[in-house]
């Protein structure tokens, strides 16, 4: 009898819903304007949060040398899954990723995907910011599914 219970489908759904999953995509570092592929839904899915970690701090950052990350669905005219896209000059104060520290990339808007949805992270140079071409960078990904 409880087996049944948990073959039903909405039972099944909600189950699916609440697990939490991964995906870690390694990137190289970067000293200019890129686009690097992070993620392909596997199915209908929710991103839940983005972070990245970075074994190099980014430094003296100021409004007009700096580097903005955002993570874009290609597979839906390029929309944008963060209202704000995180900078490491931000709002009038400094905002530098730190060595081996989580960084968010704080995912808030178009973050319902559906199966085969492609997400890039999109990094904009900004001036003279600081290079990060010899840094290397992990993006981790969580989702549930839908």
């Amino acid at each position: 009898m409880a087996t049944q219970n948990l073959q039903h489908p909405t039972r099944m759904k909600a189950i699916r819903q609440s697990i939490r999953q991964f995906v870690m995509q390694k990137i190289a570092g970067f000293n200019a304007d890129q686009e690097e592929f992070v993620f392909i839904a596997p199915a209908k899915c929710r991103i839940t949060s983005a972070k990245i970690v970075s074994d190099t701090g980014s430094a003296t950052s100021t409004n007009t040398n700096k580097w903005t990350l955002d993570l874009q669905n290609k597979s839906e005219s390029d929309d944008s899954l963060c209202s704000t896209p995180q900078a490491t000059y931000q709002d009038s104060a400094v905002n530098e990723w730190t060595e081996d520290t989580e960084w968010d990339l704080a995912v808030d808007q178009n973050n319902d995907l559906d199966a085969g949805d492609v997400i890039e992270l999109v990094i904009t140079k900004g001036g003279t910011a600081t290079s990060q071409a010899t840094a290397e960078f992990v993006i981790m990904i969580e989702y549930v599914l839908k």
